[in-house]
């Protein structure tokens, strides 16, 4: 009872525009649940917690350390305030020269700042207009001094409670310099003109969105060395929303959601690409004992990985491999890498290049965090690993994602490569076809497209697991088909197509793989 009660009595004022008889209800209602609290006694309480107000003996009341708030109606709401420089916990603006607990800067381009960090409050200056109602500037560092032309992403997260999804409407007025673009889980929903530091420019949106957590981002573009900043006065409004105090780790009930992955080399990656001799492709790639390249110890948890069990090749040869996952919901994701290949590698993921390892790169680790925006479904990270010495190659990885939701590789069907497949010794070491034959038999149908979503022009991959009839085609939102992207017989295993989308107007569309008497689909977003 007393975590519900100073729930009620801590109540945050943010109350917006036209909405304070929301707030009045609201207390109305948390009253209620204390009288009842009151009057029923804790045993209640631990029901009510677990989601199951009747107070059924087989109900699972959720651990301690993880409780359902979105059963609590005082952490409930229907309207949160999105201000920068705004206190919730106080109800109150912060006073410059503070950080702001609550907007975070996650993207900096002064590598000498940590991120992420709080943005910090500071004082309105000439030529800004001063800070809107309840609203403070914020900016990258104590004052609007800024020595660094470039971008700074601004972040504030939300919680919204399921089990179904909210469409949420967002009124935002923006002043900043010297423009801003805003996203919502990765997803560009607006923008504002060069130099809007005088008068406010609004930016509404309304979205649908599933339980979870979710994250609003505003990139600042700093065009001049001199000032930076940013002063947002906003709300956002719908079902399901959870105040700030209650906004921890929502806990999904579909056993199949996490907010992290651990992508490790070893089974289950696939090698897409490589010399004539040693395919067929795609395949699973084979475990190797490191003894065989004298590289450095694999990473725990990994396992190095290559064309054959010895990772004998020729020189002048390039290998890429593949993993791919899904992701849940579309998001700002941190991918962590900790890589060891031979000889170099270029790293990328859904065909956008991130970053090289550089020859030699197989004596020790290196290391590389970027912050990248995933839609969902099946996004895939590929290391083309570059050999010009010969001799023997591999690749050792792991990739830690995080800062979203993501499935469970069991809830996962991207990519092809069974899990129990790469073993160490699984093949001889010929590299003929007929020796490859127990590997080719792993591969499983999948389809994505690179990237996704697409500004202009896209690469459509997919498997088939048999020789068949094939046809790929895009619908748009309500099923009209819109154009045919591969037709007719194909042979088992990987093909790629080109897919045009520049003349295509923005929206979702439904990308689907027809063969045998198998269909896949996949969704297409245009911007």
């Amino acid at each position: 009872m007393t975590a519900s009660f100073s729930h009620c009595i801590g109540i945050e004022h943010e109350v917006a525009r036209g909405v304070s008889h929301r707030w009045r209800h609201l207390l109305a209602v948390c009253v209620a649940v204390l009288w009842g609290m009151i009057g029923v006694g804790t045993s209640q309480h631990l029901s009510a917690q677990s989601g199951d107000p009747a107070g059924d003996p087989g109900a699972v009341i959720p651990p301690a350390e993880a409780p359902d708030y979105c059963q609590d109606s005082c952490c409930r709401t229907e309207v949160l305030l999105l201000n920068t420089g705004y206190n919730h916990a106080a109800s109150g603006i912060y006073p410059v020269g503070v950080g702001d607990d609550y907007w975070t800067i996650v993207a900096d381009q002064d590598p000498s700042r940590p991120v992420p960090r709080p943005a910090n409050v500071i004082a309105s200056t000439p030529p800004w207009s001063g800070a809107m109602p309840n609203t403070q500037w914020i900016g990258p560092n104590s004052t609007s001094t800024d020595r660094f032309i470039g971008q700074v992403t601004y972040e504030k997260c939300f919680c919204v409670c399921g089990p179904d999804e909210s469409e949420l409407t967002f009124s935002l007025d923006v002043l900043v310099d010297d423009s801003a673009s805003i996203y919502l889980d990765g997803v560009y929903m607006g923008s504002t003109p060069n130099l809007s530091f005088v008068t406010p420019v609004s930016v509404d949106f309304t979205k649908w969105v599933g339980p979870g957590r979710h994250c609003l981002d505003v990139v600042v573009d700093n065009a001049f060395v001199i000032l930076s900043g940013l002063d947002i006065r906003g709300t956002v409004q719908g079902s399901g929303l959870v105040k700030y105090s209650c906004c921890g780790p929502v806990i999904p009930p579909d056993p199949c959601v996490t907010d992290s992955l651990a992508l490790a080399t070893g089974p289950g990656w696939d090698l897409i690409s490589g010399p004539d001799y040693a395919g067929p492709y795609p395949r699973c790639a084979d475990v190797i004992d490191p003894a065989y390249g004298g590289w450095g110890a694999p990473t725990p948890g990994t396992s190095w990985i290559g064309p054959n069990p010895t990772g004998q090749n020729q020189p002048d040869e390039v290998y890429v491999y593949r993993k791919c996952f899904c992701v849940k919901q579309d998001g700002w994701f941190l991918l962590d890498f900790t890589t060891m290949a031979d000889a170099q590698a270029d790293v990328s993921i859904n065909g956008t290049y991130l970053f090289s390892v550089p020859n030699p790169g197989w004596h020790s680790p290196v290391y590389n965090t970027v912050r990248v925006a995933l839609a969902a479904g099946c996004n895939c990270i590929e290391y083309k690993v570059i050999d010009p010495g010969g001799l023997v190659t591999g690749l050792d990885a792991l990739v830690e994602i995080s800062g979203g939701l993501l499935l469970r590789p069991e809830c996962c069907d991207c990519g092809f490569c069974r899990e129990e497949r790469g073993k160490v010794g699984a093949r001889p070491e010929t590299g003929n076809d007929a020796a490859h034959g127990a590997e080719v038999s792993a591969m499983r149908p999948m389809l994505l497209s690179i990237p996704n979503p697409t500004t202009g022009d896209a690469t459509v991959h997919y498997v088939i697991d048999q020789d068949a009839d094939t046809r790929v085609d895009l619908y748009d939102a309500a099923g009209r088909h819109v154009l045919t992207v591969d037709q007719g017989a194909r042979t088992r295993g990987e093909h790629v197509v080109p897919v045009a989308t520049k003349g295509l107007s923005s929206g979702a569309y439904r990308l689907q793989l027809k063969f045998g008497e198998r269909t896949l689909t996949i969704p297409l977003n245009v911007q």
